[in-house]
């Protein structure tokens, strides 16, 4: 295990898993390194010291000392060949070369890419793709193995074994056919103008010159999943025309067209045991990586009216514009290294100058007392804050600065920002104290005042809560008591006016007598 700090990335002691060979050389290295400083410690030990002022073994070789010494041992290897007995150019020979072969080295060897990543310690998996490329020898072993489960849109198998094909009929195959979305098209108008022009609008699921294979099956089953999206989706849409509405859903046809070729698609991987299907496996994760860094071919003018559905349109990036601009008929320019080399230059020129600029204006907000923060020293040089971020030296000396006190050698207290932030905090602190101590008073004065007018009001002392509770019990008890006695002297007094009225109507019955 190999462990080492990633200084361009900034992350130490990174372990890499080497082999008994490298191992035994680096050990090596080590061991005659020890033995030539022997009074210093081995965890302090350059594994390749520099020859020149080292007295102790603790400062290595540099970058160009390196790449000088390579020079020379590439230069001395005489002429190279490659396998078509092409001579190689030996100026291709740098160092930074062998980590874009160890990249190729590990993925002609079956690794996987997520697992390449990691050795390479990368956290993106597209940088990883930028390190190797797949063979020519694999892309035909891999293309060869797939096309054997060649299926058209009902699902049928249309391809015989590859591996009896011929160079001139692999040939006539790969030019007679043109890539479309989720497969090959043979459709003539469509091949000729490479892709492009479909009379069918790319609805390729009802076509018959349509063909897939396996490595299109993460695509087909996207692409089904989105139909039905879209299907759901405009069928609850009521801001449109029925007709309009009705155009751009999704026919049931084409997705049940699309479903039943995945299905046939599975069960033809299915069928298979279980070393045909590693191998399928294999060969389909070699042509999508192979695929994935191959930009997808632009539609023409025509593709306007009979292009493909707009889910399926690709935008264009940088890898297109490029593609297009070295197929436009233009010649290429024949110093191609020395415009780039000129390119460097001037790029590294203009970062220079935005480098001088801002410790200009830094040393300025500096002098003159300013307060010093990353957008004010960007501001003040003209130069955008990503730059001081990617530059981590003059990142460091802005905050540095920003922290430091004046150094004016006058007396009294020096105002800083650093300064005015702890006053800021410790006034937030007092006033969160002063807030807490007033509602603590607040509640007191409520329950001395309450007090207070309970005396006033000639209760007495303000009883507990129980003790009122059990005086308002008492109280309606003898309220209920007195209603009771209420209801007795009602009904008495009923039966008082009943009989005074029974009295007064016999009196008013009596006959009167005779008069004299």
């Amino acid at each position: 295990m190999l462990v080492y700090d990633n200084i361009k990335a900034h992350r130490p002691g990174r372990r890499l898993p080497v082999s008994d060979a490298t191992a035994q050389v680096i050990i090596g290295q080590q061991q005659r390194v020890r033995s030539r400083f022997p009074g210093t410690p081995a965890g302090e030990l350059a594994l390749l010291p520099s020859p020149q002022r080292n007295p102790d073994g603790t400062r290595a070789i540099t970058r160009e000392h390196l790449e000088h010494r390579h020079r020379q041992w590439a230069d001395s290897l005489g002429e190279l060949k490659r396998a078509d007995g092409s001579v190689f150019d030996p100026a291709q020979i740098v160092l930074y070369a062998c980590r874009h072969t160890y990249a190729q080295r590990h993925a002609d060897a079956g690794v996987p890419i997520d697992v390449l990543a990691e050795l390479m310690d990368h956290r993106n998996i597209n940088m990883t793709r930028r390190y190797f490329r797949v063979g020519e020898q694999r892309r035909r072993e891999a293309v060869d193995r797939v096309t054997a489960l060649t299926f058209d849109r009902h699902g049928n198998r249309i391809w015989r074994p590859a591996a009896a094909l011929s160079d001139a009929e692999y040939a006539r195959y790969a030019i007679s056919q043109v890539a479309v979305p989720f497969g090959r098209c043979s459709e003539p108008s469509n091949v000729q103008a490479g892709g492009t022009s479909c009379p069918f609008r790319f609805r390729c699921a009802g076509c018959e010159h349509f063909s897939t294979d396996p490595s299109h099956l993460p695509d087909l089953q996207a692409y089904l999943q989105q139909l039905m999206t879209e299907a759901e989706r405009l069928r609850a849409c009521t801001g449109a025309d029925a007709w309009v509405i009705e155009q751009a859903t999704p026919r049931q046809e084409e997705i049940q067209a699309v479903r039943r070729l995945i299905r046939d698609i599975q069960a033809g991987l299915d069928g298979l045991d279980a070393a045909e299907r590693a191998g399928i496996d294999d060969a389909v994760a070699a042509i999508r990586r192979a695929r994935a860094a191959i930009p997808r071919p632009q539609r023409g003018p025509a593709a306007s009216t009979h292009g493909p559905p707009r889910h399926l349109r690709q935008r264009r990036g940088p890898a297109d514009r490029m593609n297009q601009a070295g197929t436009s008929g233009r010649p290429a320019a024949a110093a191609a290294p020395d415009r780039t080399g000129k390119m460097r230059a001037g790029r590294q020129a203009d970062s220079a100058r935005r480098r001088q600029r801002v410790i200009a204006a830094l040393n300025r907000a500096a002098d003159g007392g300013a307060e010093i923060s990353i957008a004010g020293v960007a501001r003040a040089a003209g130069v955008d804050r990503s730059f001081l971020y990617r530059h981590h030296d003059l990142l460091e000396k802005i905050h540095a600065m920003a922290a430091a006190p004046p150094a004016d050698g006058t007396g009294g207290a020096q105002v800083t920002r650093a300064s005015l932030q702890a006053d800021l905090l410790a006034a937030h602190e007092r006033a969160h104290r002063l807030s807490t101590r007033i509602q603590q008073l607040e509640h007191r004065l409520s329950e001395v005042l309450g007090e207070q007018v309970f005396r006033e009001s000639g209760l007495g002392q303000p009883a507990s809560i129980g003790q009122l509770q059990c005086q308002i019990t008492r109280a309606q008890q003898q309220a209920a008591g007195l209603k009771l006695q209420l209801e007795d002297r009602d009904r008495e007094l009923e039966a008082a006016r009943t009989a005074n009225r029974e009295l007064m109507a016999q009196l008013n019955t009596r006959s009167p007598g005779p008069r004299r």
